[in-house]
């Protein structure tokens, strides 16, 4: 009989395609498992099913030797699983007191019982480093590191066999961090285990006992951390599991499309400069929380930009340089956001508006009138490019498929004449057979002469498009590869290079933290 508390045999999960494939991990209990991968290698879907936020479409989960199938949170944590969310989960119009003892509310006959709450809360406050923090504010006016404190003692408030904490340090400073790693080496004992997710290596080995590295969705390997160490780490996350396809350059003249001047923003901590020409497509590499997507925004005008600019250039040596939003999409230059249902479509419109909404001028035939009938045609040709699957192009857009709404989102600035394309994670939720339409699409894009600046967590995606690929660590620009000298391991240590320990007086000095 196995000794592990936690046992996962044969695991398979498959959303637009196969996330976990036939999985098999194995925690101990008296132990703190690292979970380590490359953005979307499947740590959070393995975690969540653990968790009760999703189930699996096949494979064995026992814990304590018993199996484990956890249809919600809830059940979950009555097993004694408790998750600290990556992509946190308060509710901002509650308390701070309020969202740390969500999952235990003290209550009786209906009625919370406030005090109780308040003491609760403050004990769990106080162990995370949260004892001066008012406990009846809402959880909307602290910070970023103070709300991911909140979400790690909301985890603490279950009684635990099993805790996961998914990213837990993510926004907090080095101070902090060791606080926190304090704590968790003060949580497990023989009946306990934490399995601890970060892309912060350093901080893995100094911590875990044990690491496990996905790729692809498939467990490679598990180590001791005494036996390894962060290089190696990232080599083996790194394997390339096949070739990637190459495409023809642009064989066009390139000229200055946009160029960004000595931008900082809340996010970055040194100024940025990039140059975008026509005809050339640059990626955006870089771990979740790096500041990659708050560089899009700068740069079109929906993020602070605290100094730089940004010009966009036109003929005849004439440039613009938009403040915001609405004057990049004059200068012809569109965006599509990470966050496609609060800030990329338009919910309760049909698919024919969501995709003809910034290019409206081409279809109008006099001051106040559309030509409708090449609006619908300009629309059916690229529902029918893109693959875009819905019943007609007045059907609702929220009651399509996330991945159809993302097609639709591109589709948009496809059809608009603009020059410039940004786009956030712009093939997430897709299948391969439109993943490999759209990247078509967007080669055609470059190919006329325009330029794309691509976010993505998938390298080989960035590697297959780009002919360049800048890289953020932490808010700041750690790297920059050509095709000619790039490889997926130097751009992962490029991405890591912010999180590594620097074990010189002048190396931590440099160093800065928000």
């Amino acid at each position: 009989m196995s000794s592990a508390l936690l046992e996962i045999s044969n695991l398979s999960k498959t959303f637009a395609q196969p996330v976990l494939k036939n999985l098999y991990l194995e925690i101990q209990p008296g132990t703190i498992h690292g979970l380590v991968g490359q953005n979307g290698a499947g740590k959070s879907t393995l975690t969540n099913i653990i968790a009760g936020f999703l189930s699996a479409d096949s494979g064995r989960i026992l814990l304590d030797g018993r199996p484990h199938n956890p249809k919600t949170v809830a059940d979950a944590n009555l097993r004694g699983v408790s998750l600290s969310v990556q992509e946190m989960s308060l509710i901002d119009n509650l308390s701070v007191a309020e969202n740390i003892m969500l999952r235990t509310f003290p209550a009786e006959f209906g009625i919370i019982k406030e005090r109780q709450l308040l003491g609760s809360a403050g004990q769990l406050a106080k162990k995370v480093g949260l004892g001066s923090v008012d406990l009846h504010q809402p959880v909307s006016n602290l910070t970023l590191a103070q709300r991911q404190l909140v979400e790690l003692a909301k985890a603490l408030s279950c009684p635990f066999r099993l805790l996961i904490l998914d990213e837990p340090t993510a926004a907090l400073t080095e101070a902090q961090t060791e606080i926190i790693h304090e704590l968790l080496r003060g949580l497990v004992h023989s009946t306990r285990a934490i399995i601890y997710i970060s892309h912060r290596l350093d901080d893995v080995m100094e911590l875990c006992d044990k690491v496990s590295v996905l790729r692809d969705g498939i467990l490679i390997n598990t180590w001791k951390t005494c036996d390894i160490d962060a290089s190696w780490l990232i080599k083996e996350m790194s394997e390339s599991t096949g070739e990637i396809e190459e495409k023809h350059c642009f064989k066009g003249e390139k000229s200055k499309r946009l160029s960004v001047l000595h931008m900082v923003t809340p996010r970055t901590k040194n100024p940025i400069d990039l140059t975008i020409h026509g005809g050339e497509i640059i990626g955006v590499a870089g771990l979740a929380g790096s500041g990659r997507s708050e560089l899009l925004k700068a740069i079109f005008g929906l993020e602070e930009r605290l100094s730089g600019s940004v010009k966009v250039h036109l003929e005849n040596e004439q440039w613009l340089s938009p403040k915001n939003a609405s004057e990049s999409v004059s200068a012809c230059v569109g965006f599509i956001p990470e966050d496609r249902k609060t800030q990329g479509v338009f919910l309760g419109q049909d698919v024919c508006s969501n995709i003809t909404i910034s290019s409206l001028k081409r279809f109008c035939t006099w001051p106040k009138s559309l030509d409708l009938i090449k609006e619908r045609e300009a629309v059916t040709a690229l529902i029918s490019k893109l693959s875009i699957v819905c019943n007609s192009f007045y059907q609702s857009i929220e009651t399509l498929s996330g991945g159809n709404q993302q097609k639709a989102l591109v589709g948009r600035w496809l059809m608009a004449s603009c020059n410039i394309l940004l786009l956030d994670e712009p093939t997430r939720g897709m299948d391969v057979g439109a993943k490999a339409a759209l990247h078509d699409e967007l080669f055609a894009f470059r190919d006329r002469g325009n330029g794309l600046l691509i976010v993505s967590s998938e390298l080989e995606e960035l590697m297959l498009l780009c002919d360049r690929i800048i890289v953020l660590s932490d808010g700041e620009c750690s790297g920059e590869f050509t095709r000619h000298d790039w490889s997926k391991e130097l751009i992962l240590d490029a991405a890591f290079q912010a999180y590594k320990v620097k074990s010189t007086e002048t190396s931590n000095a440099e160093k800065s933290f928000d």
